[in-house]
């Protein structure tokens, strides 16, 4: 075994066991990140649910909310699929794309915002969520992909 191939096998021996301790997996990381999508997208289901009912009770009033309710409303729809499908990484994957884009409807409502508008209260909320998806979702769910895993056994 020449130089190389040993420091690549002591490497991998480090991350995997750095993604064993981080995540608490072992080698099955997809069996962990599987029930973890499984359990977040039900929570996020249950948060989006009645968010996109106050959102479309807020369109009556106010259409400046129109974007919001619509990316809402769809992001809403596929975590109730990412739930049901959690073993699919289409579906994980199309869900993480859709958070994405759901909090980027949200900071472009904030950054259209004209003189005027009362938009403390939706700047404070959507930080908070902003924050709150990224540590709940985005890092666990980008660090343990397949095509990004550190510890990629199977």
């Amino acid at each position: 075994m020449c130089g190389l191939e040993k420091g690549l096998q002591f490497r991998e021996e480090k991350v995997e066991g750095f993604c064993s301790r981080a995540f608490g997996c072992g080698s099955d990381v997809q069996n962990w990140r599987l029930r973890y999508v499984r359990a977040i997208s039900w929570f996020w289901a249950l948060v989006l649910g009645p968010l996109t009912g106050w959102l479309a009770a807020s369109m009556i009033m106010d259409q400046q909310f129109k974007i919001v309710f619509w990316f809402t409303l769809m992001y809403f729809i596929v975590s109730m699929l990412a739930t049901a499908f959690s073993s699919s990484r289409i579906a994980t994957r199309l869900w993480l794309v859709m958070g994405l884009l759901w909090l980027g409807s949200g900071w472009l409502k904030y950054s259209k915002r004209e003189f005027g508008d009362d938009v403390e209260n939706f700047f404070n909320f959507l930080m908070a969520t902003s924050i709150v998806w990224g540590v709940m979702v985005f890092v666990p769910l980008l660090s343990t992909d397949p095509v990004f895993s550190c510890c990629n056994k199977k």
